[in-house]
C-alpha cells in the first residue's frame, strides 16, 4: 500500500465526505465532476460527464476513471454534427420563412391601407355626390329628350299647319 493511496490515513474525515462546491476524493486528471442535488455547488462523487453521457455510470468506479473510447467520443462528435446540420437547416427555413410572411404582411398592410383608404368618410362623401351628381345628369337627359321629343311634335305641328295653308 501507498501513502498516495491513503493520504487521508490520519484524518478524521473520510475521502468520499462532501463539501460545498467540491468532493473529499480525488479524481484522475481529465475526469470532470458534475454537480447532483438541489444545489450547484453541491458536488456528486467523482463521476465524469462523458461517462454519464454514454451510460456507463452504473459501472465500477474503477472503469469511470478511464477515458471515453475513441469510438465512442467519434460517434457522439458525428452525431453533434449532424444536429448542428439539422439546426443549421432549421434556422435557414425558419429565415425563410419569416421573410415570406414579412412580404405577405407588406401586402397585406397595403391592402389593408387601401380599403382603409376607400372606406374613408371624406371619400364615401366624394362618391355619395357623384352619385348623386350622376342621377341628376340622368335626369336631365331624359328631361332634355322629353323636351327634344315635344318640340319635333310641335316644329311637325307648325309645319302641317304652314303647309295647308300655304295650299
Amino acid at each position: 500500500m501507498y501513502l498516495s493511496d491513503h493520504e487521508n490515513v490520519g484524518s478524521e474525515t473520510p475521502k468520499s465526505t462532501m463539501t460545498l462546491g467540491r468532493s473529499g476524493g480525488r479524481l484522475p486528471y481529465g475526469v470532470r465532476m458534475t454537480a447532483m442535488g438541489s444545489s450547484p455547488n453541491i458536488a456528486s462523487s467523482g463521476v465524469a460527464s462523458d461517462t454519464i453521457a454514454f451510460g456507463e455510470h452504473h459501472l465500477p468506479p474503477v472503469s469511470m476513471a478511464s477515458t471515453v473510447p475513441h469510438s465512442l467520443r467519434q460517434a457522439r462528435d458525428n452525431t453533434i454534427m449532424d444536429l448542428q446540420t439539422q439546426l443549421k437547416e432549421v434556422l435557414r427555413e425558419n429565415d425563410l420563412l419569416r421573410k415570406d410572411v414579412e412580404v405577405k404582411e407588406s401586402k397585406l398592410s397595403s391592402s389593408m391601407n387601401s380599403i382603409k383608404t376607400f372606406w374613408s368618410p371624406e371619400l364615401k362623401k366624394e362618391r355619395a355626390l357623384r352619385k348623386d351628381e350622376a342621377s341628376k345628369i340622368t335626369v336631365w337627359k331624359e328631361q332634355y329628350r322629353v323636351v327634344q321629343e315635344e318640340n319635333q311634335v310641335g316644329v311637325m305641328c307648325v309645319f302641317t299647319f304652314l303647309y295647308s295653308v300655304c295650299q
